[in-house]
């Protein structure tokens, strides 16, 4: 099909005229606004800014020279992104200040039954009073707080103001209506319900809530600190001062005054905000739309599974066909007999996968992918446990070396372990040891199409089995006597033969006999007394 066609820009302005005419009408409209004759530029951006028809309309309504110091397209994204983030309360983003102005009069309309001048509204009968909330111009988000003194239930109706412009975009005028109820009576006193009206960055009008403040007075005692200094400074009657009377001195400690004062308390009581109609989608719709995004997401997982899987199918019959064939990495470990079973799989699931398979579900990828997993792993296995073999007997021999020589105990330090016990760990590492080595050395030996007699899963069985045995004899703990003896024997050493000789030769200290005329211990305990 030739879908060429060749225009000149007078006929595509001529076909455009009324999306021009709303452009214009939309333009006019915006100078209405209050505030409009503040403008000192005009910046336009979109992609229907490169437009010069586009641009000489919005350039004769406002006056101005327009100006595209902006990314046309880069801007409005931006702009979206940071809007979303900002509304998000998953992204912390800076603290952007945008003001939006409103477009339309919004009117509060309600049922009041003290009406001095009621209301008629023939689209909303069963209100008698309305009031402005919104005017065109007014800055966007905004929050207003209303009194209604009520102690029954109440309805709040929030609606645009009829007008050619607002019908235009759509007949239904209200955007909102909500019932306030759970109100407490408070006695005597009619309560004051303040209710939050609140217009947001998007342009939504929502009750955010509605409250009572319940207010009492109730007696408190209070201390009052008593001042003594300055009372017994205060004259007589009489103007003098009396001489009898001492000043009271000064303490830490101050005397009170109690004294009973009214205070004002208050409490807060929450009243229930019904939704009785909003603007967009009624609840079943919007939960009916979300399972239908959950059901995609999880179509969009199991696309992508199912994509991933047959690149998975495709990658192995093109890398093992490489690798079985002459001169390829596994060619050496798969005799002639399987080679040719496997690449007759290979290409019998290479036609399928691009003939019925092309479009197929993933868990038939995945058994085909199993089905030839099942002739090419034992091939790599082979290749595997040959490059990892060498390494694994070394690593073993090692360990085996460390353990033989701890049961050789040639430092002495397990001397309170039985030199029985630790000679059959020197033994059970004798007999694993000469074990591996003579099956590694079989290894040698066996063609590479057959599985090796020795693989490192066998080593690691054998290297635990060493270990259970050994480990609980040489971990075995130091008896607690044997160590508090060796403790006193270090504090206290025997002595040798020639301090015991010199403690014979010498003479023992001679003790000094009492003289009788010495005063005895008695006498010199005694006191004279008088």
């Amino acid at each position: 099909i030739n879908a060429e066609y060749m225009g000149t820009r007078e006929t595509l302005e001529e076909l455009w005229q009324p999306l021009l005419a709303r452009l214009k009408d939309l333009c006019i409209s915006a100078l209405k606004i209050p505030g409009a004759e503040r403008i000192t530029t005009v910046e336009v951006i979109g992609g229907g800014s490169r437009v010069p028809c586009v641009k000489n309309v919005i350039a004769e309504i406002f006056g101005k020279p327009l100006k595209t110091t902006l990314n046309a397209s880069e801007t409005v994204a931006k702009g979206c992104g940071i809007m979303a983030a900002m509304l998000s309360p998953k992204f912390k983003v800076r603290e952007f200040s945008v003001i939006d102005a409103n477009l339309y009069t919004v009117n509060l309309g309600y049922f009041s039954e003290k009406s001095q001048n009621p209301i008629s509204d023939p689209n909303f009968p069963s209100i008698n009073k309305k009031m402005v909330v919104l005017k065109p111009g007014d800055a966007c988000p905004k929050t207003l707080n209303l009194t209604f003194d009520r102690s029954q239930d109440f309805e709040l109706f929030v609606f645009y103001e009829p007008s050619p412009d607002v019908q235009d975009i759509s007949s239904d005028l209200l955007i909102g209506k909500w019932r306030i109820g759970s109100i407490p009576s408070l006695g005597a006193d009619q309560p004051s319900v303040k209710v939050r009206l609140r217009l947001s960055p998007s342009m939504s009008i929502n009750v955010e809530g509605a409250s009572v403040t319940e207010e009492w007075e109730e007696d408190e005692v209070v201390e009052e600190k008593k001042d003594d200094k300055k009372e017994a400074e205060k004259p007589k009657e009489n103007g003098e001062a009396s001489p009898s009377e001492p000043a009271p001195m000064d303490t830490d400690k101050t005397e009170t005054d109690k004294k009973v004062v009214k205070k004002k308390k208050s409490k807060r009581h929450d009243c229930v905000v019904t939704v009785l109609s909003s603007p967009g989608h009624p609840e079943s719709r919007v939960t009916e739309m979300k399972e239908l995004e959950q059901s995609m997401i999880k179509s969009d997982h199991n696309v992508q599974e199912t994509q991933e899987a047959k690149n998975n199918v495709e990658s192995y019959i093109y890398d093992m066909r490489s690798k079985i064939s002459e001169g390829g990495q596994l060619y050496e470990y798969v005799n002639q007999k399987d080679r040719e079973s496997l690449l007759q799989r290979l290409t019998t699931t290479e036609d399928w996968l691009y003939g019925e398979g092309e479009d197929a579900a993933k868990d038939d990828y995945v058994l085909k992918l199993n089905e030839m997993k099942k002739l090419g792993n034992p091939i790599v296995n082979r290749h595997t446990s040959r490059l990892e073999i060498g390494p694994a007997v070394a690593a073993f021999l090692q360990k085996t070396n460390e353990i033989r020589q701890q049961g050789l105990n040639q430092d002495g330090k397990l001397w309170w372990i039985p030199s029985e016990e630790l000679q059959s760990v020197v033994n059970k590492a004798d007999e694993v040891c000469l074990w591996v080595t003579s099956e590694s050395a079989k290894i040698e030996g066996t063609p590479k199409t057959q599985e090796i007699p020795l693989t490192p899963a066998i080593i690691a069985t054998k290297q635990q089995e060493l270990h259970d045995f050994a480990n609980p004899i040489l971990t075995k703990p130091k008896p607690k006597e044997e160590k508090k003896a060796e403790d006193s024997t270090k504090e206290n050493p025997p002595k040798t033969a020639k301090e015991e000789k010199e403690k014979e030769s010498t003479p023992p200290p001679q003790t000094e006999t009492p003289n009788p005329s010495s005063p005895t211990s008695e006498n010199k305990n005694k006191m004279d007394l008088d």
